[in-house]
């Protein structure tokens, strides 16, 4: 099975409803952002994984099976091993 991490915060930056939403609230902006891309993970048929990397981490928690992790830096984590790597073939979003 495909896996594909997904670094929210990037994405997030490159939608201006999320972006606008960010300034007011940081963790209503997390759980909309997992709103949007559910849909896409339920379909896809492939394993994904959300990181909200950031200082101050949040409680959001994804809706079903959608893992979301919330490191200070997602590559101290797989530094430390911590975090598994992602495969050479994984997407990174």
């Amino acid at each position: 099975m495909k896996e594909r991490w997904v670094d929210a915060f990037n994405v997030i930056h490159r939608l201006p409803d999320l972006v606008e939403l960010l300034a007011e609230n940081n963790e209503a902006c997390r759980r909309a952002f997992l709103r949007k891309l559910a849909p896409l993970v339920y379909t896809s048929g492939e394993r994904w994984t959300v990181v909200f990397d950031a200082p101050r981490p949040g409680p959001a928690t994804a809706p079903g099976p959608i893992p979301v992790v919330h490191p200070k830096s997602a590559a101290a984590l797989i530094a430390e091993g911590l975090l598994p790597a992602p495969p050479a073939d994984a997407n990174t979003v």
